[in-house]
């Protein structure tokens, strides 16, 4: 299967809230069309949960939250079934954060919790670490439970820094003076990230 290239513009920005923004809507649906229509053409399993992986990801971001748990549970299962496990962590932390803007917070904590320990407890992947922090410190700020938020931020934060990857300690500090902010009730702030 020819793949085609999905040109239309995926970037995002993070707002007060800490969710993301497409940069431009229309393209951004473009974009999700475009890679369904890949999906139906997809006959490895691998690829085919890859692809509901990422439209989940891409759903969730514009709001449609049904689908994007359809797909990224359907991911889910296609990774389980293959043994995939650092995939089907990564897949998990997405999960979670559409659960997370779908209004369960619990479950988005439960799932966040799981992953942290099977990690430490298995001691691989731990360089997943740093995204379980910092969503699961989103997962708290969108709570109003801002200490908890900090205190996974500031873990992020930590370990984004041993490993010195500019764009993810950005979204960290970001996050951070975002959560200050609101505890402080300064005013908002948005931020471009690429």
């Amino acid at each position: 299967m020819k793949k085609e290239s999905n040109t239309y513009n995926l970037n995002y920005y993070f707002e007060e809230t800490l969710r993301e923004i497409p940069e431009d809507l229309v393209a951004f649906k473009k974009g999700i069309v475009l890679l369904e229509k890949e999906l139906n053409q997809t006959t490895d399993r691998l690829e085919m949960a890859i692809r509901l992986s990422k439209l989940g990801v891409l759903q969730r971001i514009i709001g449609a939250l049904a689908p994007a748990l359809a797909n990224l549970t359907k991911a889910d299962d296609i990774y389980a079934s293959l043994g995939n496990t650092r995939r089907r962590k990564i897949n998990k932390i997405r999960l979670a954060q559409t659960l997370q803007f779908s209004g369960f917070f619990e479950k988005a904590t439960n799932i966040y919790q799981e992953l942290e320990k099977d990690i430490n407890d298995q001691e691989t992947d731990v360089d997943l670490l740093d995204f379980i922090y910092q969503h699961k410190g989103k997962n708290f700020f969108e709570q109003g439970l801002l200490d908890k938020a900090l205190v996974e931020i500031e873990k992020a934060l930590s370990l984004r820094k041993e490993k010195g990857n500019a764009s993810l300690i950005a979204s960290s500090e970001y996050a951070r003076t975002v959560m200050l902010k609101k505890k402080n009730n300064n005013k908002p702030i948005v931020k471009k990230f690429i």
